[in-house]
């Protein structure tokens, strides 16, 4: 039983080598680098202690914060970062790591995969979301960035 057990598992073996070959050899998903993601993102952590503030919420003078706001804005749904529980006016810069085990991407949980996420398509305004839609959402362009 065992000598059959070990043949079954080298033709599996041998038959995901054959198919890993057939692949295409250049990254299906952008690095990194490519999309300019280590901005945010730094290495070696993948990761940005910063906050960046969402339209519509003017950061104070004295907030006690101040050396870790982004002067730039993100350009999604300000309403989660307002009128929500917590409603801070901002979004932290997540980290990286463990990306691939993790699900609905973008603040507003809009694309459900990493490959939906570099997808040109989502960019389009009739793209489906694979992800949320919200309430009578059929079709919208995902945000560009997170």
């Amino acid at each position: 039983m065992r000598a059959l057990e070990r043949e079954e598992t080298g033709a599996a073996w041998r038959d995901w080598q054959e198919a890993k070959a057939s692949l295409p050899q250049e990254p299906i998903m952008p690095s990194i680098e490519q999309k300019d993601c280590a901005r945010c993102h730094k290495p070696p952590d993948y990761s940005g202690d910063w906050l960046m503030p969402v339209g519509g919420y003017e950061v104070p003078e004295d907030h006690p914060l101040k050396d870790r706001i982004r002067r730039a804005r993100i350009d999604t749904d300000p309403g989660l970062a307002l009128k929500s529980r917590k409603g801070t006016g901002f979004y932290k810069i997540p980290s990286l790591r463990g990306l691939w085990y993790r699900g609905l991407f973008g603040h507003d949980g809009s694309v459900s995969s990493l490959e939906d996420r570099f997808d040109p398509k989502r960019l389009d305004e009739d793209y489906v979301p694979t992800g949320w839609m919200g309430p009578g959402v059929e079709k919208r362009a995902a945000p560009a960035s997170f």
